[in-house]
């Protein structure tokens, strides 16, 4: 049925950042924005949620890229908000096997050197790698989107790689754990280097980034008020150019008139109309419930039924006594001495790896809300005893509990009991969990797999169907909430071309002015 609301301009559907980002962007160039988010609250992964009196973190516990001058806070400021933020340093408290290592995050290639003096030379040839990487990558400055691209360009592109990029061409595509290996020779050094990101499939590049730049150049932060002030500033802003925002509105199909997207019908009815239709729906509901049946798709289908998905895993949120004494201890990692050798697919609650992490505590809360994540697959027990019904009964409760108590227990067997007495709430998601909030497939935690197979093969943002566009993780530029935010900002420029707005020059011209 026809709602009662107006025709607008451009209707998105989901309110993850890719969503948030595009919306605020094309508001503030004066288009009439609709976002509908099936949800109670913005912001996808990046939100919080309150459960016992603790607030938590729902997937993310720390941003890359919200220094002064970097990707999240100058979009925005561009939009007319504002977020702070705060640098995390990190003290670390490695378990491998029955050894401990502590390793300080403002002095990582040292530590790491006192530890394994005999290897200071590979140590240092890691980090030097790595850092090479990073100044290649940023001094190129934001990419072109490949598809974008004229034969010339990629002839220019190509040229400019191999005598500006040549060590990030040369490593970064690598499978992390054999090079690491041939590089460290030493398997308790290569599980601390791999144990940050603990994913079998990464490639090297996440490494190379994750050490030798956010960790070694002090480049991780935390926004003040939690993960969920990011998706509130971002919302005022869109509110403020005229935007609107309808929580609680599951989108059950994009509509289609003559090729063309018109707009949408939600689970209620209620059907809404727009030029142009934006999906920061993960990229298989969009195709096989919001779209379902289009042959214009096939393509795109195929494609997509070619690739494998990022990890996934289980999260347990645990509201800590503040009397606990974490020592200064904010990021401990939990390893078995062959956990690097297990793949990913066959990793169990007995030999998965564990990150437990204590972010900041939230305003007006004394005890701490901290992160238990374990890498476990979507497909343990049988898609976690549902099948293929994803129906999460009494079997699918019952495992869920069984692998909470058996990760808080392996926790609990190095940092000792007196830290399960300090457990005064607990609350497990699981694969299952994520993909139900967020429709990502199989609660992927950042679209597809990183591996060679898959690293630097975008999906582009256009699509078959005239004025119907994609954005988030499952597209051009790259997972991660940076990436995620900037592919909502080449999906509005790429819209805004239409009118000759150039939001490229405005993005720059309002940089140059503000920093």
């Amino acid at each position: 049925m026809m709602s009662k609301e107006i025709k607008y301009d451009v209707i998105i559907v989901g309110a993850g950042m890719g969503g948030l980002s595009a919306g605020a962007f094309l508001a503030r160039e004066g288009k009439t924005v609709l976002i509908l988010e099936k949800h109670d609250k913005p912001g996808g992964y990046v939100s919080s949620f309150t459960r016992n009196g603790y607030t938590f973190d729902s997937a993310i516990f720390h941003l890359t890229d919200m220094g002064e001058d970097q990707t999240i806070p100058q979009f925005i400021r561009f939009w007319g908000g504002k977020v702070n933020a705060t640098k995390i340093r990190y003290k670390f408290r490695y378990f491998v096997g029955d050894r401990e290592y502590i390793i300080d995050s403002s002095n990582v290639e040292e530590d790491l050197i006192n530890y394994f003096p005999e290897k200071a030379s590979a140590i240092r040839k890691f980090f030097s790698i790595s850092e090479r990487m990073a100044d290649e990558t940023l001094e190129q400055g934001p990419p072109k989107p490949p598809y974008e691209m004229n034969t010339l360009e990629k002839i220019s592109f190509g040229i400019t790689s191999v005598f500006k990029r040549g060590t990030f061409l040369r490593y970064s595509s690598k499978h992390s754990n054999k090079f690491l290996e041939s590089l460290l020779s030493d398997k308790a050094l290569t599980s601390i280097i791999w144990g940050y990101y603990p994913i079998h499939s990464l490639v090297f590049s996440g490494y190379a980034f994750g050490w030798g730049y956010y960790l070694k150049r002090d480049e991780n932060y935390y926004p003040e008020g939690g993960m969920q002030a990011i998706p509130d500033a971002t919302v005022k802003a869109l509110e403020k150019y005229g935007g609107k925002i309808l929580l609680n509105k599951k989108v059950e199909r994009i509509l289609l008139k003559d090729g063309r997207a018109i707009g949408v019908r939600c689970a209620d009815g209620n059907e809404y109309y727009s030029d142009i239709v934006i999906s920061n729906a993960p990229i298989h509901h969009t195709l096989s419930k919001l779209l379902e049946g289009q042959p214009a798709l096939e393509g795109l289908r195929r494609e997509v039924e070619k690739r494998k998905v990022f990890v996934s895993g289980m999260f347990i949120f645990l509201g800590v006594d503040e009397k606990y004494d974490f020592r200064g201890f904010n990021f401990h990692v939990f390893l078995k001495e062959d956990t690097i050798d297990v793949e990913e697919e066959h990793l169990t609650p007995e030999n998965c790896p564990i990150l437990l992490i204590v972010p900041p505590k939230p305003k007006g809360q004394n005890n701490y809300s901290v992160i238990l994540g374990a890498i476990l697959p979507y497909e343990y027990e049988n898609n976690w005893r549902t099948g293929n019904t994803k129906i999460r009964d009494e079997q699918y409760r019952q495992l869920k509990d069984e692998v909470k108590n058996k990760i808080i227990d392996r926790v609990c067997a190095r940092l000792e009991e007196e830290f399960r007495k300090a457990i005064k709430y607990s609350l497990a998601s699981t694969p299952l969990t994520f993909e139900r909030y967020t429709y990502n497939e199989k609660g992927s935690f950042m679209g597809w797999k990183m591996d060679k197979a898959h690293y630097g093969k975008f999906i582009p943002q256009t699509t078959p169907i005239e004025n119907f566009y994609l954005v988030g993780h499952w597209v051009f530029p790259a997972p991660g909430v940076p990436g995620v935010m900037a592919s909502g900002y080449y999906v509005a420029k790429k819209i805004l071309e239409k009118d000759k707005i150039d939001l490229e020059s405005k993005m720059k011209n309002y940089s140059k002015n503000h920093l």
